[in-house]
């Protein structure tokens, strides 16, 4: 969840108090890491790192005893600011630190790729995250839907996608997260966004490639707002295959 830790830490009760009705016993905080290219209000301040490890340790000494607070980071990863990840995780000892993959951010040209390129160029940046060793959860595995979902922000050159013409980069991708033992997150954002379950990361197809590599899944609400806090969580919990997924952790 991103509850803007540091920047808005008034803000923060309400995101406890909507995990605490939900009887949710334990959450992690993993606002965004400061980006030289991303301006967007939700991440953290350049040179703000430190200070944000001691806000959610803070917060977290707050709440000892009602609800158990985890302190992470989400990191996006991409050759070009390799730098600042590095960086980034030299400042703080994170409990948690997810990897994902903002290909919009990184992108100057839309019109020059297909959505299967976008998608393909998604896949393999996420593969060198994970091939890095540098994380503990792999984040919305597929968010590179959200770009060929909207092409009027992200003027692709075309917007057809399915997801079986890369079946083989995405179980490379798996295949690697087995082997670095990662998580994989069930995350529900887009979903949420547009109104439509059938929108969750990863979709269902990835879902199953995993499980059947006996790969972990952590649910990540990416809640910006306290409302979004446990989004879908019951409805996942229920589903035939999400719900299986989530509940791997009990043959631990």
């Amino acid at each position: 969840m991103h509850p803007k830790a540091l920047t808005a830490p008034e803000n923060f009760d309400a995101f406890v108090q909507a995990a605490l009705e939900q009887g949710i016993g334990e959450i992690c905080v993993t606002d965004h890491m400061p980006l030289s290219i991303s301006s967007a209000s939700d991440r953290l301040p350049k040179d703000g790192v430190e200070a944000y490890c001691r806000a959610v340790r803070e917060l977290a000494f707050r709440y000892e005893g009602i609800l158990r607070i985890r302190l992470g980071i989400e990191i996006d990863y991409h050759p070009s600011v390799l730098d600042e990840v590095q960086a980034v995780l030299e400042k703080g000892n994170f409990d948690y630190v997810l990897a994902s993959s903002h290909m919009h951010l990184f992108v100057r040209d839309f019109s020059r790729y297909t959505a299967s390129d976008f998608a393909a160029a998604a896949i393999e940046n996420t593969y060198r995250a994970v091939e890095s060793g540098l994380f503990s959860a792999v984040s919305h595995f597929d968010m590179y839907r959200f770009a060929i979902e909207n092409p009027t922000r992200f003027p692709l050159k075309d917007g057809i996608y399915d997801v079986l013409r890369h079946e083989r980069e995405i179980a490379l991708v798996l295949d690697e997260i087995r082997k670095q033992k990662m998580y994989l997150e069930i995350n529900p954002h887009l979903a949420e966004s547009k109104g439509d379950f059938s929108k969750m990361y990863p979709e269902e197809p990835i879902v199953q490639m995993a499980m059947e590599r006996g790969i972990l899944f952590s649910y990540g609400s990416d809640a910006h707002k306290a409302k979004s806090v446990g989004a879908y969580l019951s409805e996942l919990e229920a589903h035939p295959l999400y719900g299986i997924a989530l509940r791997q952790w009990e043959k631990e």
